[in-house]
C-alpha cells in the first residue's frame, strides 16, 4: 500500500489510515464503503511505462504497489487479469461510434470480471 494516502468513507466522506482489512466506516457501517485514494505525485516520481513494460507478471498483479494489498500477502496461484481486448468494427458501426473495444474477461479463473475484485477480498 506504498501507494495509498488514506480511506474515505463514501457517505460521511471520513478519512482512514491505509489498511489492507479496512473496508467498511465505524460510523456509518455496512452502508459506508471506503474508497481508496492514492498519492499520485508519489506515483508519477517512482513508476514509468518503462518500468510497467518491463514486468513480465503478466496478471493483475503486476500492479501490487498500486493496489490495497500488503506486499507482503501471499496471492492465490490462480492467474487474474491480463485478460486481452478485441476491436469491434462491426459493432462499432452498429452502434455509431468510432470504435468499441471488447475485454474478454472469460479467460479469466471462473470466466467472470469479479475475479479481480474476488482476488483483492481473498488477499
Amino acid at each position: 500500500m506504498e501507494y495509498v494516502k488514506n480511506l474515505t468513507c463514501l457517505e460521511c466522506n471520513k478519512e482512514y489510515p491505509p489498511a489492507p482489512d479496512r473496508y467498511l466506516c465505524d460510523h456509518c457501517g455496512q452502508k459506508g464503503l471506503l474508497e481508496v485514494n492514492y498519492d499520485y505525485e508519489k506515483i508519477k516520481k517512482s513508476w514509468s511505462r518503462e518500468d510497467l513494460a518491463s514486468n513480465k507478471n503478466y496478471s493483475m498483479w503486476r500492479y501490487t504497489p498500486l493496489l490495497p494489498v500488503s506486499e507482503k500477502t501471499r496471492r492465490p496461484p490462480l492467474k487474474v487479469g491480463w485478460t486481452p481486448v478485441y476491436q469491434s468494427p462491426a459493432l462499432a458501426e452498429k452502434l455509431g461510434l468510432e470504435n468499441i473495444w471488447i475485454k474478454d474477461d472469460g479467460l479469466n479463473p471462473t470466466g467472470s470480471l469479479k475475479d479481480r475484485a474476488s482476488a483483492i477480498a481473498v488477499v
